[in-house]
């Protein structure tokens, strides 16, 4: 009897873990096909004269056209290497980077800036591969294109690269469960066009109570995180959660992430989060937390379930197997590019780190896992180092969220009780 090769053999445990078949695969063509004819990403890096070297934060802006007036989309504080990734749509945008010399967050005159799409655009076709905006221009700009553009107590943007900042809304009412999930995987464009996309607050903000922020990972949803958010202190606690399709790259979702987390926080003012994130969730949210740097105002806690550090066997097979690739997949490679970075960057200083792994394996694999995961990579040493509480549970990849033991190791954790 011929054996199946070991990596044929991940490759058809990740089919059946995911309910991969023929048609999920003609599906995600299709859906990727839509997406490159309706958005580009494409990167680019803010120069400042090393002359003058620059006073505070980087903060670029992303803005429209509409009509006679200009729309601001998006805002960002650079990280310390002023790298930037934009999402062109079939809209032409603009960009402007700022000098915030004082660090209050808005355009004062005096403060220096740059123009990329002066005076044209940035369109899905043009061919330049990587932006550069110089800042290096003093004129005061026009009171009426500060209004438009460069008013950041925005809580709420439309458009197409953020959907909902902040909106309020019931658990049940979003409704995404596991046929969402499964659109987000498989059909990610189809996902950001027809779910709920972004930050989503459980119950109005208040100020005095701390928000604690779920992001599910991969074939994951919000409701999954039911047993934390049923058992939080409300008198403490307000429960939001990240809804995004896990199908796309996770550069991509980390770089979201980190941008809404700007917005509601410019809007907000909180001084501290708490995140909570489940598998190649955590991956997502360390991701935005690195990209947010020195730039992050505040602080708080990351607390990662069964993350995946090192990567995932399945996925190099799935990338090197089949038909059509899921974008994640690239970055979920073991000694992905995505994967190296994360590991190199420190993540921001005012953020605590706490990780649980699960270790009850009920899978295919002969390997010590969760079922899912293997312990080697949710116990990758560089992580396990930087670790403030770390915790093992008994459980599944999937049934760890169901614990009750998780929940109070992660609360006593938060209020620095735990042992």
């Amino acid at each position: 009897m011929k054996f199946l090769p070991k990596s044929f053999q991940i490759f058809i445990a990740l089919f059946l873990s995911v309910g991969i078949s023929g048609c999920n695969f003609m599906r995600l063509g299709n859906d990727l096909e839509e997406m490159r004819e309706e958005r580009r990403l494409i990167s680019g890096q803010v120069v400042v004269n090393d002359a003058v070297p620059a006073e505070g934060p980087i903060i670029l802006v992303r803005y429209q056209k509409q009509g006679e007036n200009y729309l601001m989309r998006t805002f960002e504080r650079l990280p310390e290497s002023l790298s930037f990734l934009v999402i062109l749509s079939k809209q032409p945008s603009f960009l402007i980077a700022i000098e915030d010399r004082n660090s209050d967050g808005r355009y004062n005159p005096g403060e220096r800036y740059g123009f990329w799409g002066q005076p044209s655009p940035l369109t899905m076709n043009m061919t330049t591969g990587t932006l550069e905006i110089v800042i290096d221009q003093t004129a005061a700009l026009n009171k009426t294109f500060i209004d438009d553009v460069l008013n950041f107590d925005i809580a709420y943007l439309p458009g197409q690269q953020l959907n909902m900042i902040g909106a309020v809304t019931d658990l049940n009412d979003l409704n995404i469960g596991v046929s969402g999930a499964q659109i987000g995987v498989w059909q990610p464009n189809k996902f950001v066009k027809t779910k709920p996309l972004g930050i989503f607050q459980l119950q109005p903000y208040v100020a005095d109570k701390i928000p604690v922020l779920f992001v599910h990972g991969m074939g994951g949803y919000p409701e999954q995180f039911s047993l934390f958010i049923d058992n939080l202190d409300l008198t403490k606690f307000q429960p939001w959660v990240y809804s995004y399709p896990s199908g796309l790259r996770l550069s991509v979702v980390s770089y979201h992430l980190n941008l809404v987390l700007q917005h509601l926080h410019q809007a907000q003012h909180f001084e501290e989060i708490h995140i909570v994130a489940h598998s190649m969730g955590g991956l997502i949210s360390r991701g935005a937390l690195n990209r947010c740097g020195p730039s992050c105002t505040y602080g708080g806690s990351l607390t990662t379930i069964a993350t995946p550090w090192l990567g995932h066997k399945s996925a190099r097979s799935g990338v090197r197997m089949a038909p059509q690739v899921v974008p994640s997949w690239f970055d979920m490679q073991p000694e992905s590019k995505f994967l190296s970075q994360l590991v190199e960057q420190n993540m921001v200083n005012t953020f605590d780190f706490n990780l649980a792994f699960a270790y009850r394996n009920q899978g295919l694999s002969r390997e010590n896992s969760d079922g899912s995961v293997t312990l080697e990579s949710q116990l990758a040493t560089s992580y396990q180092k930087s670790a403030t509480h770390i915790r093992g549970i008994n459980a599944t990849h999937t049934t760890i969220l169901k614990t009750q033991e998780l929940f109070e190791w992660w609360e006593n954790s938060v209020t620095k009780e735990a042992r």
